[in-house]
């Protein structure tokens, strides 16, 4: 009897157990949604944190800039050269002249351009350097350097400017540079060259014709070796 006492007081608590524990089970479900929620959210969390930083990690910043290019000297032009030359070299020294308006700007026109930089060599560049030099009390020294010759500065000699000139203004008129130059050598080179030596048996007087020419191109037939123009001559 006392052990069938037990037996049902065992089951009773079996039983008990079972309601109990089915009662825990459905709180453990709830703690156990209730903690899957909170991972959720911190994941959920974690995600838009994570996504945030990266939308503004990614953030693009300016345009590279691009970095100043540094200046450039001016290009030597004809204009510029013939208004100072103009200015600069006067009288005795005058490379150019007003017989024939243009002379200058036709004549520049022929040489190679160059650059503001230019010493030496036969450009515009250089022939305006030394034309700007020529201010003041470098006249005598520079304006030959910033006439047609060269004077051994803009140009090696002043037969070498002669005759490209010639081939560019005058074409035909020599057979070819070698022929050019042979009759240059010829002529008398004692006569300083400027703008009024028109007339005579000189270098000078040729290259006044050849400058000339570049304006009015029948002054081409003076500037070979047998000029009536320069050697007085029919």
């Amino acid at each position: 009897m006392k052990n069938t006492r037990y037996l049902l007081l065992g089951s009773l608590f079996a039983a008990s157990c079972l309601v109990v524990g089915s009662v825990g089970c459905g709180d453990d479900d709830e703690d156990d949604g209730g903690g899957t929620g909170a991972t959720g959210a911190t994941t959920s969390s974690s995600s838009g944190a994570g996504n945030s930083g990266n939308e503004g990690g990614t953030g693009s910043g300016g345009d590279p800039g691009t970095g100043g290019t540094g200046g450039t000297a001016e290009e030597p032009t004809c204009a510029d050269y013939c208004a100072t030359v103009e200015q600069n070299c006067t009288n005795e020294l005058d490379q150019w002249g007003v017989t024939l308006p243009g002379m200058c700007e036709a004549t520049c026109a022929a040489w190679e351009v160059g650059t503001a930089a230019d010493t030496m060599g036969n450009t515009v560049g250089c022939h305006l350097y030394h034309a700007g030099a020529s201010a003041g009390d470098g006249a005598a020294m520079h304006c030959g350097h910033a006439g047609p010759t060269g004077d051994g500065m803009c140009g090696a000699t002043p037969c070498g400017n002669f005759c490209e000139l010639a081939a560019t203004i005058c074409p035909g008129t020599f057979a070819d540079d070698g022929a050019c130059m042979t009759a240059c050598d010829g002529f008398d080179m004692a006569q300083v060259y400027n703008a009024d030596q028109t007339g005579g048996d000189t270098f000078a007087c040729r290259l006044y014709h050849l400058t000339a020419a570049a304006v009015d191109e029948s002054h081409c037939a003076h500037i070979v070796e047998a000029s009536t123009t320069c050697t007085g001559n029919p």
